[in-house]
């Protein structure tokens, strides 16, 4: 009997559901949940921004604003001059982890990283340089390195979750027609080759549901 009841113990153990973070993010703080059930703050000596977390909830990434100025007359908000990104994984006890931002892009080191996001298989971090007037240098690095590879210019992305497609993304970009010179906005599923497919000729208004809904039809999720 006690070796039955050992049994079932050892095995709802195994069984048992991978401890969600529920990471938020209050007044510039990035706050947690730990293994034990506590509720802890993260310690990265910045105010932070950008938080998000993965599906499965095994990782947290936000950046730390070292340096940022005031927006422009009749803008709101701040606007972000230097940042940091800043890694937890739940292997780690959600440790964050610093990860330095400072690839080049046409000729000039950029300092600023924004909406920073881990690859499924936690080995890659992707995020946002905003380089351009009109639209931003998706870029990833390894979570442990400071190579850079350029992805591609965008307006928003999301990586996938599971499912067939599982580490690649949809990314949403911009195209100017030749014809009477209007601009659209759309998204494509782009692997990790390369390659790249349009979803959708037309995503500017509702990339979010577009994107999720193409991930859901092939057994994943975007985030």
């Amino acid at each position: 009997m006690r070796v039955h009841f050992l049994l079932l113990l050892i095995l709802a153990t195994i069984e048992a559901p991978a401890q969600d973070p529920h990471a938020t993010l209050s007044g510039g703080i990035v706050t947690y949940t730990t293994r034990t059930g506590t509720r802890t703050r993260m310690q990265v000596g910045a105010k932070c921004s950008d938080l998000w977390a993965s599906p499965d909830g095994a990782a947290i990434t936000f950046i730390g604003i070292e340096k940022e100025t005031p927006a422009a007359p009749g803008e709101i908000g701040t606007f972000v001059e230097r940042s940091t990104v800043y890694v937890a994984l739940r292997s780690d006890d959600f440790k964050a982890v610093a990860v330095p931002a400072s690839p080049m892009i046409e000729g000039r080191v950029w300092h600023v990283a924004r909406e920073p996001k881990v690859s499924p298989d936690l080995k890659s971090v992707y995020f946002l340089v905003p380089s351009f007037m009109t639209s931003l240098q998706l870029t990833r690095t390894a979570v442990s390195g400071r190579r850079y590879e350029p992805i591609a210019d965008v307006s928003d992305y999301c990586i996938i979750w599971g499912g067939d497609y599982s580490g690649d993304l949809v990314i949403l970009t911009s195209r100017d027609q030749q014809v009477g010179g209007v601009m659209t906005y759309p998204c494509y599923w782009r692997q990790r080759s390369g390659f790249q497919v349009e979803i959708a000729a037309e995503c500017a208004a509702s990339f979010e549901a577009i994107a999720a809904r193409w991930a859901r039809e092939h057994g994943g999720l975007c985030r």
